[in-house]
C-alpha cells in the first residue's frame, strides 16, 4: 500500500507538470493519482484521506471544464 500511495503521488505531481507545460494529458494523469489514494483511504478506513481524494477529483474536474472552456 505504501508504494502505490508513492506511485499515486508521481502521477499528482507529473501531471501537475505537464499541465505546467501546457499539455493536457495532465489532466488524466492528475485524475489517476487523485484515484490511488481515494481508494487507499477507502481501503486504510481512513475518511481523512478519502473525503479530501473526493474533493481532489471534483478540483480536478472542474480545472479540466475551466480549461477546455466549457465553463
Amino acid at each position: 500500500m505504501n508504494r502505490l500511495g508513492h506511485f499515486g503521488y508521481v502521477l499528482l505531481w507529473s501531471g501537475q507538470m505537464l499541465l505546467a507545460l501546457g499539455h493536457s494529458e495532465g489532466w488524466a494523469i492528475r485524475v489517476a493519482g487523485e484515484l490511488i489514494w481515494l481508494w487507499i483511504g477507502v481501503r486504510l478506513k481512513m475518511n481523512s484521506i478519502w473525503f479530501w481524494g473526493i474533493v481532489g477529483v471534483a478540483v480536478e474536474a472542474y480545472g479540466w471544464l475551466a480549461w477546455t472552456g466549457r465553463i
